[in-house]
């Protein structure tokens, strides 16, 4: 199995989970926390908004549709927040967009469908967590590729 967890030597980074669904909170902060990240989950887009702004995590993980302010609604005010535009973040979906859709026209660096793989989800944060903020990478994890491209 890929080592996922981060190193011993540095603090573990920060997750912050945003999701309305409480099973999905848990599942989410039960598999990160077992990797070795410290986790918060919070329930809307409102206190994820909140949390932003008064504690930058090193990453973040929302949900697309939540009620009050949604996921693509939380991800376009982090983008306009100076202190928190190159923050990495990743949009879980139980619904299919397109890669030109809400969710990326959103500015999310990773889209990932649920039920996701665990392991590709670990995979993608290690990879977000390490990459040169200064230059954008777009995953797309909806779907097969297309044979057309």
């Amino acid at each position: 199995m890929e080592d996922t967890a981060p190193q011993a030597s540095h603090p573990a980074p920060r997750i912050l989970v945003v999701d309305d669904e409480p099973q999905e909170q848990q599942a989410v902060r039960a598999l990160l926390e077992e990797a070795g990240y410290v986790v918060e989950t919070l329930g809307d887009g409102e206190a994820g908004l909140a949390r932003l702004s008064a504690d930058r995590p090193d990453l973040l993980v929302v949900d697309l549709i939540m009620p009050g302010i949604d996921g693509p609604t939380l991800i376009r005010a982090a983008r306009r927040d100076l202190a928190l535009s190159d923050l990495p973040i990743i949009l879980l979906t139980d619904k299919t967009y397109p890669l030109d859709g809400p969710s990326f026209d959103a500015g999310a660096d990773m889209r990932l469908c649920k039920p996701f793989n665990p392991k590709e989800l670990l995979s993608f944060i290690k990879r977000l967590l390490s990459t040169d903020r200064n230059r954008i990478v777009v995953y797309d994890l909806s779907g097969p590729p297309d044979p057309r491209d």
